[in-house]
């Protein structure tokens, strides 16, 4: 008798231990990738495309805008990698479009400017290849923060196939 009871104790924690972790697991995902990012290109011609990567950013979390009042180590804004590509030839810029915020950092004690909510980076592709499917491949590397810490997810891949 005592054994059926044990082991329906043992069966009700094992459904809440796993409803918990399940829980547990999904917030610390949420707070790990603040950053949802969103890539898409758009044909300008048969040899030049835009590539868009957007990023979503959750409520209290920031990315540091490239534009600031003063340069400083502790700024790290996204930096996106191009992986090397025979096919394509990649313009020497990124724009950076969105609406950035004027704050004082309070993990740095000085004025700067962030995106709350979205920015858009963006670049222009060259097509060099006669190939009909070319795939742009990279990563954004960069640093979310709040207000009182900032964290460093791991590289976002991506890929953008160009027809």
């Amino acid at each position: 008798m005592q054994l059926d009871w044990q082991m329906k104790v043992l069966y009700f924690l094992n459904i809440f231990w796993s409803l918990y972790g399940n829980v547990s697991e999904q917030c610390q995902t949420m707070e790990d990738n603040p950053v949802h990012w969103f890539f898409s290109a758009t044909k300008i011609n048969e040899t030049e495309y835009v590539l868009f990567a957007d990023a979503i950013i959750d409520k209290d979390w920031h990315l540091y805008c490239r534009s600031q009042f003063i340069k400083s180590d502790d700024l790290v804004f996204p930096e996106i990698t191009f992986y090397p590509n025979d096919d394509i030839e990649i313009a020497g810029f990124i724009n950076e479009i969105g609406e950035p915020e004027t704050i004082k950092s309070e993990l740095i004690g000085i004025n700067i400017n962030i995106f709350n909510n979205k920015v858009t980076y963006n670049t222009i592709a060259f097509k060099k290849s006669s190939k009909q499917s070319v795939s742009v491949k990279g990563e954004i590397n960069y640093v979310a923060c709040t207000k009182s810490k900032c964290i460093n997810p791991s590289p976002k891949e991506f890929e953008f196939i160009l027809n």
